[in-house]
């Protein structure tokens, strides 16, 4: 607060200014005494403005100390915090969609998965009969792309290999895999891997594809085909 200065005199008449007696002193000294009469209130309200100034300069300053400390020190500190935030926000968001896709990755894997068994259930009539499992491999692969396709392959045979019976014929069980026709279950993992090799390098357009389901096919009755052999002569031999 600014202090307001108040001058009182308690007098009778005017000549009550002069505290002394006139007959030892000169007029100078009366006006000298008159004149500081006259002055003494201008000098308390400048006192009292100069203090004011002073108050107003002091309050100026912790005013600026106030903003140089939050344009320096809690501006930035806010900005740190807010792009840690966001940043901590932002890779909660990316986990989420991480696990979003893996659970969707795992639940088409299934689905293929399944479909491999259902397909190796269905047998077509004809001279030499066939199942669909081919048919669903490249449906896996094509679809699912050469990864996904790849794993629902693994996952297929995997579930025949312990004891599920999702083989042709209901068959399953490791007898399924190391009989004759074993060969032929372990190429539908060669022809996946072929597929997602050639569509990784040719792209997944129509024709790459084809390409791919035709090496894929290939390579499936190649390793089939020697596999059954080996088995043969070594079953004979025996």
């Amino acid at each position: 607060d600014v202090p307001v200065f108040d001058l009182s005199m308690i007098r009778d008449e005017e000549a009550d200014i002069f505290p002394y007696g006139f007959a030892t002193t000169s007029g100078d000294l009366d006006k000298a005494v008159e004149a500081i009469y006259q002055v003494v209130p201008t000098l308390l309200s400048l006192a009292a403005m100069e203090k004011e100034a002073n108050l107003l300069a002091d309050e100026i300053e912790k005013t600026r100390r106030r903003v140089n400390a939050l344009e320096y020190v809690m501006i930035p500190d806010l900005k740190e915090t807010i792009k840690y935030i966001k940043m901590k926000l932002d890779e909660n968001e990316r986990g989420n969609q991480t696990r979003l896709m893996k659970v969707k990755d795992m639940t088409y894997i299934a689905i293929f998965a399944a479909l491999m068994a259902i397909c190796a259930w269905i047998s077509i009539p004809a001279p030499v009969p066939f199942t669909l499992q081919t048919f669903a491999v490249f449906a896996a692969v094509g679809m699912l792309g050469g990864k996904r396709g790849t794993i629902a392959v693994a996952v297929y045979i995997l579930l025949g290999a312990v004891g599920l019976p999702v083989f042709s014929g209901f068959a399953g069980g490791p007898g399924a895999l190391l009989g004759m026709t074993g060969g032929y279950i372990v190429g539908f993992l060669a022809a996946a891997l072929v597929m997602w090799g050639v569509t990784r390098i040719l792209g997944n357009g129509v024709w790459p594809l084809g390409l791919a389901m035709l090496l894929g096919l290939l390579a499936c009755y190649a390793l089939g085909t020697v596999w059954f052999m080996d088995v043969y002569i070594r079953t004979k031999g025996a």
